[in-house]
């Protein structure tokens, strides 16, 4: 694209805003981000220290990337419902203040883009807030989950990948069982399922993925459903995987250098192997139904039909 045509995008974009509508924008985002900052702290120390949600730093640039890219369809801004963008700031900052006081890091942390939400509205109106509906909600996968949550959550996910691992073992012929969340091998070695590798982290990130890729795509809304819903086993299958060839290494190999170095390469691996299978079930799905385009009657088909 051209340097001319782009500012021609540019200028297309300040003209459908408005220039006093963006600096109501920067100064209301402005205000927002200061009064949050405390809040904004502790994801920071949240993405920095969990491994499960190190991904938070990319959601934001991601979600300005999707409205970006849907930048043609961006409508004009209004005076429709914009007080009540402010009403929504002043009640996220309420809650934000309340959640604080009683320790409640999730409904704090979401307020955060429920004050952003109303900023959009009350500085461009109903038709950008609706525009920009999927980007702001694509926001909240940067918010953690409660501990509590994900303590709950890693324990069948442990359970499920220690018994899936020992069956997979099993059919491809290994001597193997599940102790607790341990897998006894024959040669007396044992695989443990961590919590960190109850695969709850590849989980979080390729729902990030799935929902990401479904919103940037055009396919019908039940199509793109079942691209999100595919992450879930997705991620179970190449946690599974993981352990599965952990476990054919530990039968196999005794050098603890060996072992050590192979299991962070199998988790390494789970995330190209997940990209693969989810761009497969994309692909799938581009390729389930072709979409019919009309296209006009030839001299020669018109022909073809009066014989």
């Amino acid at each position: 694209m051209s340097v001319a045509a782009t500012a021609v995008d540019e200028r297309s974009i300040l003209e459908r805003l408005g220039t006093k509508n963006l600096l109501i924008f920067g100064v209301l985002l402005a205000s927002i981000l200061a009064v949050f900052f405390p809040t904004l702290e502790k994801l920071s120390q949240r993405w920095n220290s969990d491994p499960q949600y190190s991904h938070g730093y990319l959601v934001p640039f991601f979600s300005l990337f999707l409205a970006w890219s849907r930048r043609s369809t961006l409508p004009t801004s209004g005076l429709r419902l914009r007080i009540l963008g402010f009403v929504i700031v002043g009640l996220a900052v309420g809650i934000k203040i309340a959640a604080e006081t009683a320790n409640f890091d999730l409904v704090e942390d979401s307020s955060l883009v429920l004050a952003i939400a109303g900023a959009t509205l009350a500085s461009f109106g109903w038709d950008v807030f609706k525009w920009a509906l999927a980007p702001l909600l694509f926001l909240l996968l940067m918010v953690p989950l409660p501990d509590a949550v994900s303590k709950f959550a890693r324990k069948p996910l442990r359970r499920l990948g220690t018994l899936a691992g020992v069956v997979l073992m099993q059919v491809m012929g290994l001597a193997a069982f599940a102790s607790g969340n341990t897998i006894e091998l024959a040669n007396g070695s044992r695989v443990g399922v961590a919590e960190a590798c109850s695969g709850l982290r590849m989980l979080m990130v390729f729902v990030a993925l799935a929902v990401a890729m479904a919103l940037l795509s055009e396919r019908p809304i039940w199509e793109r459903l079942i691209l999100v819903v595919s992450s879930v086993p997705i991620a179970l299958i190449s946690n599974i995987l993981r352990i599965v060839a952990t476990g054919v290494l530990y039968s196999q190999v005794e050098d603890e250098g060996v072992r050590e170095m192979a299991h962070d390469v199998f988790g390494w691996a789970m995330m190209p192997l997940g990209l693969v299978l989810l761009m497969g079930v994309s692909w799938i799905l581009s390729h389930l139904l072709i979409v019919e385009q009309d296209r006009p009657l030839t001299v020669e088909s018109r022909s073809a039909r009066a014989s």
